[in-house]
């Protein structure tokens, strides 16, 4: 009974990890959108920071982290097929102050229309780059969570954009002053944009912190890490490699 309810509890996990957005988060997406900033290309869920502590293979909320700087400048967007209508695509935060005290989310970050996605001989067989084609309606600004917050989850979404498109009422005040309490689901619904078409989405932090609670790295006597957390979730190792369960203030360690 305990074999099979934990081999339930991983499988239930590495589902929600297979996402495009983070678990709960609406509206969702299950295709891939590319995102990259220079070098940096973003699998979902990933974490980057000035203080990214270590690499593992998973994603979102095992909290796969690269050690980098924050990104300045706007990502490059990308499909993996030629995508020849105008699309919008927008990143919000919704864990601005931070995780524990939204307050002012959702925090829009960047929301540029007219993107197309043309063939170019130019371009890899699999990556197709955003053409603009119009001004950004709300210009980027890079990530920056506060210090005091744990990390801030930055979520894309790309939409299809109707022929009619425009701004709605309710959203003319969003320019590059203003971008606080942000609501994408509302937004979306009342310009006509329909479920985004594809997504992505990662983590920053400015410090050694997770979007669900702490971590710190300590190890067993025989040298093998375990991890001390305090929130929702912690690392474990099953069988031989690491993955994420609930767990709350404890060591989290699973032999099979």
């Amino acid at each position: 009974m305990y074999a099979v309810s934990t081999l339930a509890s991983v499988l239930a996990v590495v589902a929600t990890a297979t996402a495009q957005t983070p678990p709960g988060f609406s509206p969702s997406a299950t295709a891939k959108l590319g995102l990259s900033f220079g070098n940096i290309t973003i699998s979902p869920g990933e974490q980057i920071g000035i203080n990214g502590q270590y690499q593992s293979f998973f994603r979102y909320p095992f909290n796969r982290r690269r050690r980098t700087t924050i990104p300045a400048s706007a990502p490059i967007i990308s499909t993996s097929s030629p995508m020849n209508e105008y699309y919008l695509f927008a990143l919000v935060d919704p864990d601005a102050e931070s995780p524990q005290n939204p307050n002012i989310s959702q925090y829009l970050h960047f929301l540029q229309p007219g993107l197309t996605f043309p063939s170019s001989s130019a371009a890899p067989a699999a990556s197709y780059p955003a053409v603009l084609n119009s001004a950004p309606i709300v210009p980027y600004t890079q990530p920056a969570p506060p210090n005091f917050s744990t990390a801030h989850r930055y979520i894309g979404l790309l939409f299809s954009q109707p022929s009619n498109f425009s701004v709605p009422v309710n959203f003319q005040q969003y320019n590059a002053s203003y971008r606080m309490f942000f609501n994408i689901t509302t937004f979306a619904a009342e310009a006509g944009l329909g479920a985004p078409v594809l997504a992505n989405y990662f983590l920053v932090s400015n410090q050694t912190m997770t979007a669900n609670g702490t971590t710190n790295a300590t190890t067993t006597g025989t040298g093998i890490p375990i991890a001390t957390f305090t929130g929702e979730a912690a690392m474990i190792r099953v069988a031989g490699l690491w993955i994420m369960a609930g767990v709350v203030g404890a060591y989290a360690v699973l032999v099979l």
